[in-house]
């Protein structure tokens, strides 16, 4: 990789201050991303991730305030360009369908997809940097 590479930057919107912990952990436990916020209010993150633009954006749809769907919806009306991954305790057939309309790129459910959510970030980044 050398000198010259840079992590994938990845900001996180959950409310669950454990699962956050355990969440910045394993996507920093390869070297190859690097959490660059955290929020439990929609709007904040919003803002936040406006201002840091992060390569990915990994959002639980239950926050202390708001949505993460509506941290999904207003990012994709702003134009940004962050890939954004779902991952929540709410993974009904409805609240998938709804995800993807308001425009996330991924979706998983926390209690039986959470290594596969790790997974797509690892891979997410191993491309960014053979993009390099």
């Amino acid at each position: 990789m050398g000198e010259n590479f840079s992590k994938m930057s990845v900001y996180i919107a959950e409310d669950s201050e454990v699962v956050l912990r355990q969440l910045v952990a394993l996507v920093e436990s390869t070297g190859l991303s690097k959490v660059v916020g955290t929020s439990d209010d929609a709007t904040a993150a919003v803002e936040e991730i406006l201002q840091l633009l992060p390569n990915v954006v990994l959002v639980d749809l239950h926050l202390r305030v708001g949505s993460g769907l509506d941290i999904i919806g207003r990012l994709k009306s702003a134009l940004c360009p962050a890939i954004q991954i779902v991952l929540t305790n709410h993974s009904v057939p409805v609240v998938r369908r709804a995800a993807a309309a308001a425009g996330a790129d991924y979706f998983f459910d926390k209690t039986g997809e959470l290594t596969m959510a790790i997974a797509t970030i690892n891979r997410l980044a191993r491309q960014r940097i053979d993009d390099l």
